[in-house]
């Protein structure tokens, strides 16, 4: 039973550090935030983040995540932009339930800007049991979009592979913390070396931190 005690506290914690910071917004960019929050929750309901040394069974239910990318953004850079904020709380939604949600729901509601921005950072379908070289060419095709993307898109992207480097570490699937760093390191590092200097220190740090975390560990 403490368990999912223990999660909820964690998840409702983060929740208000980020609802107080919205509170500080301008009134129709706070509603604009918490209605992409409330879509968020919704989407992202049942839903959970990997098995770690601390939540053996399951993670923490996968709302964090975003919640954790928009706190990165208001805290550690300090970006109040909303189209960034709303893309951060918003990124994984599509991506996650593709039957429910397109991202022409995403621009009914939030307008053109955030739904290019969801767009650019959802990463394309790729079929159960699909060949290697056919995942391998959707990824390429994924990474050169955000590549290309505008500096907000890339800043969202790299905060968002920030906090899942930094959760990596106590991940109980070693073969996915692997895939993880080398990921990272050969395509998010040179994204924020070529974006930011704090999200490059910070992913730097990460990725020492997890690759840490393999040390000693079986092959």
């Amino acid at each position: 039973m403490n368990e999912p005690i223990s999660k909820r506290k964690i998840v409702g914690g983060l929740r208000h550090r980020l609802v107080l910071l919205l509170d500080e917004l301008k009134m129709a960019e706070r509603q604009t935030l918490q209605n992409a929050l409330a879509l968020a929750e919704e989407a992202h309901e049942e839903q959970y983040r990997p098995a770690s040394i601390a939540s053996a069974k399951r993670g923490l239910p996968f709302i964090a995540h975003p919640m954790r990318v928009a706190l990165i953004l208001l805290e550690e850079l300090e970006m109040k932009d909303t189209i960034a904020l709303a893309g951060a709380l918003l990124h994984d939604v599509v991506e996650t339930r593709r039957k429910k949600t397109s991202i022409a729901d995403i621009e009914r509601s939030f307008g053109r800007s955030v739904a290019m921005m969801v767009s650019i950072l959802t990463m394309p379908e790729i079929p159960t049991g699909a060949a290697a070289d056919e995942v391998k060419a959707k990824l390429n095709i994924f990474y050169q979009r955000i590549r290309q993307a505008s500096v907000s898109a890339r800043i969202v992207k790299l905060a968002s592979r920030l906090d899942t480097v930094r959760e990596a570490a106590e991940w109980l699937d070693l073969s996915a913390r692997r895939m993880l760093l080398e990921e990272a390191t050969e395509v998010y590092l040179p994204l924020a070396r070529d974006t930011d200097s704090y999200l490059l220190e910070e992913l730097e740090i990460a990725c020492e931190q997890l690759e840490d975390s393999l040390k000693g560990s079986p092959a």
